[in-house]
């Protein structure tokens, strides 16, 4: 950067016009030009630089009051950083493609992360089976061996679990990091190639987002999102059949909380895909003026617009802390829904469970209704997951 000082005389060599010219200019635009110790005008490079604009413009024909207009445009650019980009476009499974495309290189880390989660997953469904034998079996029998045989089983069980989900954490993040540096590299080789237009019409701060805040989204899709996808479809068959095995009647009356929560997926799904977008916008915003304050705070001083260009982050601000506010809304309340349709279908499987056993109607003991219970626990989960899985795919693609 250049930090070196002139005079009023050699600025106006430098620039090719008389010193009163200068001055008169930076009466008559209100320029903030800095004074040293003895109050004489110094003038930097910026300066020198803004000036040859302002000699430029002139000679183009512009009055200075056209001008003034011109550089507080140039100042402010909020004809492209206050402009919200269309997230629109519909779902294209070309450009799923070619996202997974960037998972190849780790498909064998990739599929043993997967193979160690779903036979977890698989151990930890039979926990409720085990306690069913424990409650109907070994208690009715005093059976204390049965009873350590199925907690040591427990504990097996357990364990792996833990093992495994350190082992996904672990290489999950790995294979992030991974996709991480590949999308990012393959995106700056590409920006090396755009023509000017491309950043004359885009602040540069919002091509900064776009490198790293969406590539985060998108890795992190890659690595978790299709990962949790696959092991709690796995995990939602395995806890049907284990449903279906202990009775089928129970099992009909948990589906029947599977309509309800449909309707409010689809009511919560699309108004939160958008919010979030319009939340991704306004970051998107906020990001591009930050950089571009900050880049030409030099002339931000020079023209005295400290509290203007203050206003202009304010406003922007506002509206990221408004659209997170409302994303952040809908998310919080998917969570509580999904806890209400299974208490709501929890209490039905009790009174039911309870009335079926004590009337004989249908092969239910006490076993069965805790096992079963534990089951429901473990159904609502993997559901809200899944549900969210096509949203998060759709914005991270947008």
């Amino acid at each position: 950067m250049d930090d070196t000082h002139y005079s009023i005389s050699e600025a106006g060599k430098l620039v090719g016009v008389e010193s009163h010219v200068l001055r008169y200019w930076e009466d008559e635009l209100q320029l903030n030009i800095p004074r040293n110790g003895k109050s004489h005008r110094y003038y930097t490079g910026l300066h020198i630089r803004l000036f040859q604009k302002i000699k430029e413009l002139k000679e183009k024909g512009y009055q200075l009051k056209a001008i003034e207009q011109v550089l507080n445009k140039m100042l402010e650019g909020d004809e492209n950083v206050d402009v919200d980009e269309i997230l629109e476009d519909s779902f294209d499974v070309g450009q799923l493609k070619r996202l997974l495309g960037y998972l190849k290189p780790y498909r064998k880390r990739f599929f043993s992360v997967g193979f160690m989660m779903l036979s977890a997953s698989a151990f930890t469904m039979l926990i409720p089976q085990f306690f069913q034998k424990v409650m109907d079996v070994c208690i009715p029998q005093k059976d204390m061996k049965g009873i350590l045989f199925y907690s040591f089983l427990t504990l097996l069980a357990a364990l792996y679990s833990a093992v495994s989900l350190r082992y996904k954490i672990k290489h999950t993040n790995l294979i992030g990091q991974k996709i991480i540096h590949d999308i990012r590299y393959d995106i700056f080789e590409h920006l090396q190639e755009l023509p000017f237009s491309y950043y004359d019409d885009r602040p540069h701060g919002k091509i900064q987002v776009r490198v790293v805040n969406y590539v985060n989204s998108i890795s992190d899709l890659l690595s978790n999102g299709i990962l949790n996808t696959i092991t709690d479809l796995c995990n939602l068959v395995f806890i049907i059949l284990f449903m279906l095995m202990l009775n089928v009647q129970l099992t009909l009356v948990c589906l029947c909380g599977l309509p309800i929560l449909a309707a409010v997926i689809i009511f919560i799904k699309r108004k939160q895909r958008k919010a979030w977008q319009i939340q991704s916008n306004k970051q998107s915003n906020l990001n591009a003026y930050i950089a571009e304050s900050i880049n030409g705070i030099r002339v931000t001083q020079s023209f005295v617009r400290e509290e203007v260009n203050s206003g202009i982050f304010n406003k922007l601000s506002s509206g990221y802390r408004q659209s997170w506010m409302r994303a952040v809304m809908y998310n919080f309340t998917m969570g509580p829904s999904v806890d209400i349709i299974s208490a709501l279908t929890t209490a039905a499987i009790y009174v039911l469970g309870v009335n079926w056993m004590l009337t004989g109607e249908a092969d239910i003991t006490v076993g069965v209704l805790i096992a079963f219970t534990a089951y429901i626990g473990r159904f609502w989960a993997p559901i809200n997951t899944l549900a969210g899985f096509y949203n998060s795919l759709l914005t991270a693609i947008s």
